[in-house]
Order: structure tokens, then sequence, then C-alpha cells
């Protein structure tokens, strides 16, 4: 069995489990994000790539994973963009094992590079809502009921508990250094619309259509080669939810400050899908999941004080740019 550079990170048991992935083999980790996974790009001597991925045991569990597999099994039936999943050897009926506080998996590497915002145009664009209307029509024909949305939900009790904890709240943003301006600039967005928003979303939790969706379409998840999506990767956040809430999550993350263009791609897509024409209902998802994603940065980095392991000012830079969002006020 050839061995990984970083074997030390990578069990004998797992490495046994999927033994011809390491098969003169190199290894190198790749930088998770956020969470707490951990992921590495294995190379073989036959130019096969495969991703290995461990998951925390403390923040999933087997029928958790089992749900996601079949997704991912699902689309990538169907997808070249979609990664495989590669069983284990040792386990005859099993997409995963459970070692050393993990569970594991092996699927294929995917090439291409996400995008940075300033290097996406309409070509891209354009792409990447076909391939996210793709994911959505292969998830409607498993499964699509229709019910109130889980993101309107969820957010309506984001927003509600903010909105009653904002006096609180109010006390941490105090003082004058850079994380203190920040937290004032997005508390004083919640107070100047909060509840406005909160009506608006209770006017819409009328029942839509529901679908397995990615959720967490984030613009790092999206690879391209050139003007075509190569790959979609991290699955993590998928389960049933209204497909709606993909393009708020990518658009918002490519296009953070271009609302002209994003209206085109969200046009395109109900052009894609013969569906009516959902500006009304993106915009306000938008909107609120841009204020909840800036309230999240002020309650992990202010009131949880949490570190990420990664350099603070590059999360205040996220940080910011989400102020920034709310400031032009552009939806």
């Amino acid at each position: 069995m050839g061995r990984c550079r970083f074997n030390m990170l990578v069990p004998a048991r797992v490495q046994a489990a999927w033994s011809r992935c390491f098969q003169g083999v190199r290894c190198r980790p790749i930088s998770g994000g956020l969470s707490s996974s951990k992921v590495w790009h294995l190379s073989t001597l036959d130019s096969l790539d495969f991703a290995l991925k461990a998951w925390p045991d403390h923040t999933t569990n087997e029928l958790r994973i089992g749900e996601l597999h079949s997704f991912v099994t699902t689309l990538s039936q169907r997808h070249s963009f979609i990664p495989k999943l590669i069983r284990p050897e040792t386990l005859a009926q099993a997409s995963f094992i459970q070692h050393d506080g993990y569970y594991w998996e092996m699927t294929t590497w995917l090439k291409g590079e996400p995008l940075a915002p300033s290097a996406a145009g309409i070509d891209q664009g354009r792409a990447a809502i076909e391939a996210v209307s793709q994911i959505h029509q292969t998830s409607r024909t498993s499964l699509s009921i229709t019910k109130c949305s889980p993101s309107v939900e969820n957010r309506i009790a984001a927003l509600s508990q903010y909105l009653e904890n904002l006096p609180e709240l109010q006390g941490f943003a105090a003082g004058g250094s850079p994380i203190n301006k920040l937290a004032e600039k997005t508390l004083g967005y919640l107070r100047q619309v909060g509840v406005q928003l909160l009506g608006q979303l209770n006017q819409i939790r009328a029942p839509v259509e529901l679908l397995w969706v990615v959720r967490d379409l984030h613009r790092d998840h999206m690879l391209f080669q050139g003007s075509a999506v190569s790959g979609i990767v991290d699955f993590g956040a998928a389960r049933l939810d209204e497909p709606l809430i993909d393009l708020v999550r990518l658009l918002g993350s490519l296009w953070p400050l271009d609302r002209e263009l994003r209206h085109q791609l969200v046009e395109y897509y109900a052009s894609q899908n013969d569906q009516p024409n959902p500006i009304a209902r993106f915009q306000l998802l938008d909107q609120v999941s841009t204020l909840l994603s800036a309230m999240q940065w002020l309650r992990w980095l202010l009131v949880e004080q949490r570190s990420f392991g990664v350099d603070r000012a590059q999360l205040l830079l996220r940080w910011g740019l989400l102020n920034e969002r709310l400031d032009r006020n552009q939806w």
C-alpha cells in the first residue's frame, strides 16, 4: 500500500478500507473552510484522483450521511459534475466507515477551480444556473412535496430571536474597535428593517414546492473550467427545502454587489424550469439571508468569541462585505 505523505492524519484502517485509492498515492490536505471536517486530495500514479473526507461523528450520524449519500448517488448517475462515491472495499454494503471519531467517505476528485466574484461573468452565470437547474430537475424525479418552506420558517425564527435579544446584543457593540463598528452597523440594519422583513416573511409562508437541494451552494463549492461547470462539491447541508434557496446562496456569493446580473440569472432559472419569475421572493430571501449571515458573524466572533483556526482579519473582511451589501440596499 502506498503511504500518504500525511498518513499520520489518515488512520491505517481508513487506508485499508480504500486500499486501491492509496496505491502509490500522493496525498495533501485541503483547506476545509470554516467547518470541522477534514479533506484530502489523493493522486495516484495512474492519474486517478480521489477526495477523502472525514466528518466529526459528533456533528452528524449514520442516518444523515446515508441520506446525503443517496442524494449524491442519484445526482452522480446523471451528471458528470457531481462526484461519485467510492465504496469501502472492506464493507460490502456501506458507502462510508466510522473510525477514530469521524465518519470517512471517498469520492472521485473533480477538477476545476472556484470563481472569484471579479472573474465571474454572464457566461459562467448561465452555466451555473443550468447546472443548478439540472440538479433540481433530477431531484424532482425522486421527491417533490408541497409544504411551507423550511428556509422561510428558519429565517422567521432566527430573525424573531435576534429582535427579541436586540437590547442585550447592543451591549456587545459598545466600543470603538473595528469589530464593535462592524457590530453596530449590523445591529443598525436589524433595528431599521428587522420588523419589516419579519412581516414580509410571514406573508410568504404559503406552501411551495420542496425538493432535495444543496442549500450551501457557495461559490467555493462550484468548480469551473473556462466557462463550464466542472464540479459541484460539499453536499453536507443538503436536505428538503425550496429550490430558490440554492440561487440565493450561490448568486449572493458570486455577485454580491451586482443586482442586475443576479436578477438576470434568476429570470434565466425561471425560463429553464418553466416557472413564473420569482424575483420578489428571491429579493426578500436574499436580503434576509444577508442580514442573518451578518448577525451570525456578530454572534460567533463577538458574543461567543469563537476561533476558527484562520486569520481573524479574513473573518472580519467577510463580515464587512455583508455589511456593505446591507449598506447598499440594492436587492
